[in-house]
């Protein structure tokens, strides 16, 4: 309950101390434990200013969102609110997985490589 947290969860992104030169987006933390260091989540599909701020300070930004057509929606507007940042923003769609917890490790690894560097 959101009236219960010392911080509210709407004006950070969870993970993104692990984060340095790139950040994958995810939405939920599942999903950014699932990718590993470099990922963050915006704990759901509704994404805050404060959120926003956040991610334009790093200087690659990839959203991974979920497959549903509406996340992919989602996804899209982000990146289009990100882009008017300095750096680069773009939009990767699994393609084995509804969500980056259950994709294959194979397709997280190679997402961590393109944007990350690491595999």
């Amino acid at each position: 309950r959101s009236e219960e947290e010392a911080v509210n969860h709407k004006t950070l992104l969870f993970g993104a101390d692990y984060c340095r030169h790139a950040v994958i987006i995810c939405e939920g933390p599942m999903d950014a434990i699932a990718v590993g260091p470099g990922a963050t989540a915006t704990m759901g599909l509704t994404v805050s200013p404060a959120q926003i701020a956040a991610a334009a300070k790093f200087p690659v930004r990839c959203i991974l969102f979920d497959t549903e057509p509406v996340a992919h929606r989602r996804a899209q507007n982000l990146a289009d609110q990100l882009r008017v940042f300095d750096g680069e923003t773009l939009v990767i769609r699994l393609d084995d997985a509804k969500d980056p917890a259950s994709a294959p490790l194979s397709e997280l690894a190679e997402i961590r490589r393109r944007v990350l560097g690491i595999g």
